[in-house]
């Protein structure tokens, strides 16, 4: 399906959420004083402290061995997809779709949750999905786990396509860029620590940033 369109190199900014496991600047974060923040650090064993930031970048793309790789939308699991965005605002629906609704669990709990908000340089073979969106309606279709979309995937693992930009399922006019090589990412900075909590007077999410 792939030859249908063209190869494109392209150079793009692109937005993601990645988990730093800075457990203490998340005990500051939501007000705990140094009794409670020790505190946590034991319940947890430790505080791991944030990663260099270039680990966000290869993060997917470490082999995992003691977990299962789940399907998503453009892998059955068996490769590796960075999943960003050209845009932070779609970054913030799509992990509010995949990881924070279901980490929040009850909404009136008004728990938070904690991912560090980066941005990185991508260089390298594009195809670009969106003009294709009319006709390839599952490309936004609800349902991740999408067979079309993941041999999409490995028609570009296969033909060393580095990524693609694909029209957003959760922000209609947003564009994801899953990125298939750790080799067209470089120049990780972090924006900032984000904070996800569910606001029940407007039924939505909210993300504040902390620099």
């Amino acid at each position: 399906m792939l030859e249908e369109l063209p190869a494109l190199q392209t150079t793009k900014i692109v937005y993601r959420f990645g988990n730093r496991r800075d457990y203490t600047s998340a005990a500051r974060h939501i007000g705990l004083d140094d009794q409670a923040t020790q505190e946590l650090l034991q319940f947890v064993g430790s505080d791991e402290g944030p990663v260099d930031v270039n680990e966000l970048l290869t993060a997917p793309f470490q082999e995992k061995r003691q977990f299962q790789q789940h399907p998503t939308r453009y892998s059955d699991g068996s490769w590796p997809v960075f999943y960003s965005a050209l845009e932070r605002e779609t970054s913030e629906k799509e992990i509010v779709h995949h990881y924070v609704r279901a980490a929040i669990g009850n909404p009136s709990e008004n728990r938070r949750v904690f991912y560090s908000a980066f941005h990185c340089q991508f260089s390298g073979e594009v195809r670009d999905l969106r003009p294709k969106q009319s006709v390839w309606r599952e490309l936004t279709s609800p349902n991740t786990n999408n067979p079309f979309c993941q041999d999409l995937g490995r028609e570009a693992v296969e033909a060393e396509v580095d990524a693609f930009l694909a029209p957003s399922a959760r922000a209609p006019e947003g564009t994801t860029v899953p990125v298939f090589t750790s080799k067209s990412l470089s120049d990780a900075e972090i924006d900032g620590e984000a904070s996800f909590t569910f606001d029940n007077a407007q039924r939505q999410f909210v993300v504040t940033y902390v620099p």
